[in-house]
């Protein structure tokens, strides 16, 4: 089976968009900061996921 060059370019450039969004999607994975937050203010103490 051969493909045509249009075709493969094609392949290769959705292929491409994949990898970008897989690495976004890592890197956005990542910097979320994962645990629990404490906080201490007028009303008292308070503890949040996040």
């Amino acid at each position: 089976m051969t493909l045509s060059r249009p075709m493969l370019l094609a392949i290769i450039a959705i292929l491409g968009v994949v990898a970008v969004g897989a690495v976004a999607a890592y890197m956005q994975e990542r910097n979320r900061s994962p645990g629990v937050e404490i906080r201490m203010d007028e009303r008292g103490l308070r503890i949040e996921n996040r």
